[in-house]
């Protein structure tokens, strides 16, 4: 955690410290290690943008549950750009008092249109996940722009933002089997001096591991010690650009919606009895027939461990009624 402390000395929680609301889960890349990019008829999600007044409804209930989120991401399963109301979202959010920050991750390539709003906006954090300085390798894993499209339109950020601290802005490469060493030096060339944060994630992720395709590209690396229990029903909650909610930000096949946030609000999902059930399935460790915490694996890789809790919560005697 940011603070230094650890999640698992803080639950439970009262409300969700993380929520992300998914602005648009319609996408303009086509990426080989993304479900958004590459689903086929299976696929349950319907594609879409949220409207302003969905969103306003969201945070207006926020802040009559007097819930303020430690951090508010506006993405998940697509581009959140596509959604020309981005700006009013961020705006909107940070006027109401219901986070202490909004971040935006993107692909970056339709920034030139966007980025002055972004900041005047008062967006906090940007990350820009950047496929290959390779141009052939770009196009052909992700379908979109080219490289140096993306690098004018960090630099344009970076231009506007000027002397503001606001937003901070991050870049983040991921390692699949196509990426070289000379690749992330290279990478890394082009964004000094430019970026104030440059990622580099070793492993691309299998999202929830429902489909067939392996969005890993054949790679795959696992923590040494599997986790017992996931940390994201304790902590946050994700809504989905139709406003269905789900705990799990890799859940694109939609097999962990936990409410709708057009009928209920935050506060009362959280409190609610079908996120309720998912806890216990973990603390109780019954979890290997759902469709997709049953085979998810990203889990094991988070950077929380609340397995101590999910221990003592599970030693804990029942309550009447419970």
């Amino acid at each position: 955690m940011g603070d230094g402390s650890r999640l698992v000395d803080h639950l439970p929680l009262d409300a969700p410290w993380g929520l992300a609301i998914d602005p648009s889960s319609r996408c303009n890349y086509s990426c080989r290690f993304c479900p958004t990019g590459t689903s086929g008829p299976d696929d349950p999600r319907q594609r879409g943008t949220m409207s302003f007044e969905t969103f306003k409804h969201i945070i207006d209930g926020l802040a009559s549950d007097g819930i303020v989120v430690r951090s508010l991401k506006l993405w998940k399963d697509g581009e959140p750009l596509l959604n020309e109301d981005l700006p009013r979202f961020i705006r909107y959010a940070k006027e109401a008092g219901v986070t202490e920050e909004v971040r935006v991750n993107t692909n970056g390539s339709l920034l030139d249109t966007m980025a002055a709003q972004l900041v005047d906006a008062g967006l906090d954090w940007i990350m820009v996940s950047y496929t290959s300085p390779n141009d052939e390798v770009f196009r052909e894993y992700s379908g979109g722009a080219f490289a140096e499209k993306v690098e004018r339109n960090v630099a344009l950020l970076r231009e506007i933002r000027g002397d503001r601290p606001r937003p901070h802005i991050a870049v983040k490469i991921c390692r699949f089997p196509a990426i070289t060493d000379a690749d992330v030096e290279e990478f890394k060339r082009r964004f000094a001096g430019i970026a104030d944060e440059l990622i580099v994630h070793e492993d691309p992720m299998n999202w929830d591991n429902t489909g067939e395709q392996d969005f890993t590209l054949g790679k795959v690396a696992e923590r040494e010690r599997p986790r017992m229990a996931c940390p994201y029903p304790w902590y946050e909650l994700n809504v989905n650009s139709d406003a269905s909610v789900s705990i799990c930000p890799v859940d694109w096949s939609l097999g962990t919606v936990v409410g709708d946030a057009t009928q209920e609000t935050i506060g009362a999902i959280w409190n609610g009895e079908r996120l309720a059930e998912l806890r216990r399935m973990f603390v109780t460790r019954d979890f290997s027939a759902h469709p997709v915490c049953g085979e998810c694996t990203y889990y094991h890789r988070h950077d929380d461990d609340i397995d101590e809790f999910v221990l003592r919560d599970a030693a804990r005697p029942a309550q009447d009624g419970e």
